[in-house]
């Protein structure tokens, strides 16, 4: 979130306002810096390329719930337990097949799954 907030910083600092443009999860960051109060007279307009809203995993509704209410364990506990999870579900990394070659060459399609804790 820090990256999406200096990015702003820089675009404010050569114009009055800017056009936020995200993709995937730098869609969602596009929409919460747009959703701030304090910066809304300075967003011109907002376009998101496929928002990474929710997780594309056939379990996300089951247990988006669940991994919701982890976080108000105490300390590193949820996040250590949400890990657990997440790798017993889905394995060490995520990969999502390429569509196209322009999917491909513009998306990172394997990741971590241990990014999915940020999100």
């Amino acid at each position: 979130m820090e990256s999406a907030v200096d990015a702003l910083r820089v675009g404010l600092a050569i114009g009055d306002e800017v056009i936020l443009l995200g993709m995937s999860t730098g869609g969602v960051l596009a929409t919460w810096l747009a959703s701030l109060p304090s910066l809304r007279q300075h967003i011109a307009g907002l376009v998101l390329i496929s928002p990474a809203f929710a997780l594309g995993h056939p379990l996300y509704p089951v247990l988006k719930h669940s991994f919701a209410s982890l976080r108000l364990l105490p300390g590193s506990f949820g996040k250590r337990v949400r890990s657990f999870l997440i790798k017993a579900v889905i394995g060490d990394t995520k990969a999502s097949p390429a569509l196209s070659e322009e999917h491909q060459r513009f998306n990172s399609l394997v990741y971590p799954t241990q990014a999915i804790l940020n999100l």
